[in-house]
């Protein structure tokens, strides 16, 4: 439940308590099987308004029989996933005075089911921003397009004066058909309409609809006479309200929109939980999408609230043999595993995942203990469910990869034995010394496993594929010297490839395992790389957020098929904290969480000449800026009170306004400096 302070809205006299109802997850259409009903048959209201008079005394309101209820207001049809209907010509203004409601019915009721209320905890939806349409052009049907100018999430405010009764229809997209056809391409919305219906009052009309959200940056307008304004389409943004804490810019343009196209597709599925995509007819709470992008989540926003409420949601889904879904909240398991249901590698492991990298970003153990029973749940249903340390063949593999594939077997090998590696922590983190050491034994047996079955005799993984690299080697899977044969083979792999060949479960990965390997070169050429696929090949395509899939549309082929490919899709925006770990140079210490102990740690990468990096921690921001002239190494550094940081700066120290006691080491193209809180800055030769 939420709680307001209406203090401000009551009015001398008689005041009248009112609600509007629309359907939203509780009732409305939901995924591609346009499910209805699936928590309630209709919409329900259960309020309560406290009165405290001068005298002291409280009077209590309650939502009971004694309400009254009507379905002849403005918003004569409302969904979700579908859009509103608003009539302008009818007036309701229930609250004020005068307000008639003879013709209303008596509302229907029943008892509370003894479910426990919760306050809302984390931020609420709201609106964030405005964007006004920036281009607008007429199609020979006699349609108008207004383009915004960026993918967005949120409604299309209409300001027009027309006729009393002109019906006016809108059409939200992301993207044009294309070449000559300047009109809005919706054939990826499946079965999502996406189009919202005004009916004009004849005055000047302002209208703006309540209940639904689109993903869009192109509105195409049905019903118009006469030339419309820039004026007449605004675009309403709407995510949960957390506020922005990290800042990242750099001397390459493209990547600067890289991260700019990052942070909306973060804004545009942080709606209440972490979807997957706002446009079509799915918008979930997919837990693979969660996992994959957490880490970056954390350097763009605040995000704390926004996944401690979540991570609730995530134990209240899970299954009784423990497994978790692969969507949260759970409107597709049907209470089963396997694949469209829970458990999957990657997927089901986010559920670990999350919370321990909340802990690391935010340095608060309470998400680790309130999870803590649901996370030991989920590793004994691991623990049945593989036989002998090999994960069952199920799950969604290496998902929307190219050029590449991944065994499954070895996916769910490999995050199954980090979920447990992560649980030993845990366990020590919270004094649970007897099940650190059965996490430790349980490690050990899938480390075991996974070498066994998916280690060849010569040192060589069975999948050979970049992503297979990755988890062994980020995860842990392999000592030397087999992990020195991976590594190399990894390195060789990219660099005759000269591309990623990742899907959604290796792309997180690929870069910090490329700069644990000592290979910050080939990670910044994958980042860098213009060519298919690669970050910025759409960003070349004109891309405003982060795309499904890494051919969503290309030149040869056009748009990718229509049953699965939106253009604001988060997970492969994983790249960010590398950007901003490696660019920026800010990153965390997991021995001292929450940003106590900073690692400030900036590569040199061809061709870039300045990176900037900045974060609002708990203790204030820290901040990082560089600028290479010829072969100095020009650098500021800001660590904010009551925190450390260790800083590996690039080259050899010549000059700073730092003690000589504050080198540690020199050598190896580097200088380590322990640096106290305060404002530095530093020169090095390169």
């Amino acid at each position: 439940y939420q709680a307001y302070d209406v203090t401000e809205q009551l009015r001398k006299g008689s005041n009248a308590l009112g609600a509007i109802l629309g359907d939203g997850w509780f009732a409305g259409h939901m995924t591609w099987k346009d499910r209805k009903n699936l928590y309630g048959d209709r919409p329900w209201l259960l309020a309560q308004l406290h009165v405290r008079l001068a005298s002291g005394r409280e009077i209590v309101m309650v939502s009971d029989g004694s309400w009254k209820a009507s379905n002849a207001g403005p918003i004569t049809s409302q969904s979700f996933l579908h859009g509103d209907t608003m009539d302008a010509r009818i007036k309701w203004d229930f609250t004020a005075p005068a307000f008639e409601e003879k013709s209303w019915k008596k509302v229907a009721t029943k008892g509370r089911d003894g479910v426990k209320l919760i306050g809302q905890v984390g931020p609420t939806v709201q609106k964030i921003n405005e964007l006004p349409t920036l281009e607008m052009w007429k199609l020979g049907n006699g349609d108008w397009v207004f383009d915004l100018g960026q993918n967005m999430v949120g409604v299309t405010r209409l300001k027009l004066r027309g006729k009393a009764g002109q019906e006016i229809t809108l059409h939200q997209g992301e993207l044009l058909k294309g070449g000559e056809d300047r009109s809005v391409y919706l054939a990826n919305l499946r079965t999502a309409q996406a189009t919202d219906h005004y009916i004009l009052s004849g005055g000047n009309d302002v209208i703006e609809p309540p209940f639904t959200l689109h993903g869009f940056r192109y509105v195409q307008v049905t019903g118009l006479t006469g030339k419309p304004s820039k004026d007449t389409i605004t675009g309403i943004v709407y995510h949960s309200s957390t506020a922005p804490t990290g800042e990242f810019a750099c001397s390459h343009d493209k990547l600067n929109q890289l991260q700019k196209n990052i942070v909306w597709g973060q804004k545009g599925n942080f709606v209440e939980v972490p979807t997957d995509c706002p446009q079509r007819d799915e918008r979930l709470g997919w837990m693979g999408d969660a996992n994959v992008f957490i880490r970056t989540a954390t350097f763009n926003m605040d995000v704390a609230g926004f996944f401690n409420r979540w991570m609730l949601d995530v134990a209240d889904a899970q299954l009784p043999d423990g497994a978790y879904p692969d969507v949260v909240p759970d409107v597709l398991s049907g209470g089963k595993t396997d694949l469209w249901g829970s458990g999957a590698p990657a997927w089901g492991d986010a559920g670990i995942i999350c919370p321990w990298t909340i802990y690391l970003a935010y340095g608060d153990k309470r998400i680790l203990e309130n999870q803590y029973d649901s996370m030991c749940r989920f590793i004994d249903y691991l623990d049945r469910r593989c036989e002998n340390g090999i994960h069952p063949d199920f799950g969604y593999g290496d998902w929307l990869a190219i050029g590449s594939h991944t065994d499954r077997q070895l996916i769910g090998t490999a995050y199954s034995a980090y979920s447990i590696s992560l649980m030993r922590k845990i366990a020590q983190l919270l004094g649970r010394s007897a099940d650190e050491r059965r996490f430790a034994g349980l490690f050990d047996k899938f480390k075991s496993a996974f070498n066994r079955e998916f280690v060849t005799p010569g040192g060589r993984l069975s999948s050979a594929s970049q992503t297979a690299a990755v988890l062994a080697l980020r995860f842990g899977m392999v000592d030397e010297p087999v992990r020195s044969r991976i590594a190399n083979w990894l390195a060789g792999d990219i660099t005759g490839k000269g591309v990623l060949t990742t899907g959604f479960v290796g792309c997180n990965l690929l870069l910090p395992t490329l700069s644990q390997i000592g290979r910050d070169d080939l990670a910044w050429m994958l980042l860098s790389n213009e060519k298919f696929p690669s970050w910025l090949f759409s960003v070349n395509q004109g891309a405003t957020t982060i795309w499904e899939r890494w051919d969503g549309w290309t030149p040869e082929k056009g748009f990718q098929d229509v049953g699965m490919n939106s253009f604001n899709h988060y997970a492969y925006g994983s790249c960010g904290q590398w950007m901003y770990a490696r660019i920026g140079g800010i990153d965390l210490d997991e021995q001292s969480p929450g940003y106590k102990h900073i690692v400030i740690d900036p590569a040199i990468c061809k061709g870039l000449t300045t990176g900037q990096g900045s974060l609002e921690t708990l203790y204030g921001t820290t901040s990082v800026e560089w600028k290479i002239t010829g072969e100095r190494f020009n650098m500021k550094v800001v660590v904010p009170p009551n925190t450390t940081a260790t800083l590996r700066l690039p080259g050899d120290y010549t000059e700073g306004d730092i003690d000589k006691g504050m080198i540690k080491e020199r050598g190896n193209g580097r200088t380590i400096i322990a640096l106290p809180a305060g404002s530095f800055k530093l020169v090095s030769s390169i």
